[in-house]
């Protein structure tokens, strides 16, 4: 039995890959700027006095805690997660505006 099926080329193959490269491209930038406006709504409200005052109440009660115990192991953990999530989305809002502009496209000289 003879294999009669024809292979792509090297060259054909790239000219999918380039092809589907934008296409995922494309994708990633419509999907950024579909969440752009939620991320940056999450990162209004973590930036609130009120949310960032959770942390700032928290912290002093942690030395009246014994180190081993649940509680304060609690409390660590939503002082991290309360300024560490208000970090990580104002960096996920930069990314997601760049992510988000128009492709520039280039003019051929």
């Amino acid at each position: 039995m003879t294999d009669t099926t024809t292979r792509p080329t090297l060259a054909e193959l790239e000219a999918q890959q380039a092809a589907l490269t934008a296409q995922q491209a494309e994708l990633d930038r419509q999907m950024a700027a579909a969440s752009l406006a939620s991320v940056q709504a999450a990162k209004a409200v973590l930036d609130r006095a009120a949310s960032v005052k959770v942390a700032d109440d928290l912290e002093p009660l942690l030395e009246q805690l014994p180190a081993n115990s649940v509680a304060r192991q609690q409390i660590m953990n939503v002082i991290n997660v309360n300024r560490g999530v208000r970090d990580l989305l104002g960096r996920e809002v930069t990314r997601l505006e760049a992510l988000a502009a128009e492709p520039v496209v280039e003019e051929a000289s």
